[in-house]
């Protein structure tokens, strides 16, 4: 996948996220599939907030002073950031992870239907270059 900008305007702002869950050989909604710019932080409202972030954020409550682990790596010129998953189905509201599940989040272009993406999913097969796909096996030790 390639974006030309990370701005409302840039094609970015056509795209979608939808989360699944794969499970005993069936597929699950497991975040309602969102346009990325419906995302109350996105674009130059997330850039600003994470750059605040990183330069104050300290070690509070579940919070972690970010900033400090990127010093202690060189102070990267780049680095690569999700925005996590969607809001939870009610499926994925009600049902936690398990050992051997696969957790499915997709970037794909507004082109194409959730419909269509769910049934890549199931399927395993993205052939389209404009999707970017994570897929994690759950392992627990």
């Amino acid at each position: 996948m390639s974006i030309d900008g990370f701005f409302e305007k840039e094609n970015i702002a056509k795209y979608r996220i939808a989360c699944f869950l794969f499970r005993d050989g069936k597929i699950f909604e497991y975040g309602e599939d969102s346009p990325v710019k419906g995302y109350s932080y996105i674009f130059e409202k997330l850039t600003n907030w994470l750059i605040e972030k990183f330069n104050t954020q300290k070690d509070e409550g579940t919070a972690e002073n970010v900033g400090k682990y990127l010093v202690s790596i060189g102070s990267p010129e780049q680095i690569m950031v999700s925005i996590g998953a969607t809001r939870y189905t009610e499926f994925g509201e009600t049902t936690f992870l398990k050992d051997g599940d696969e957790s499915i989040v997709i970037l794909y272009p507004d082109k194409y239907s959730n419909t269509e993406i769910k049934e890549m999913a199931a399927e395993n097969s993205f052939s389209d270059k404009e999707i970017s796909v994570l897929r994690q096996k759950i392992i627990l030790q």
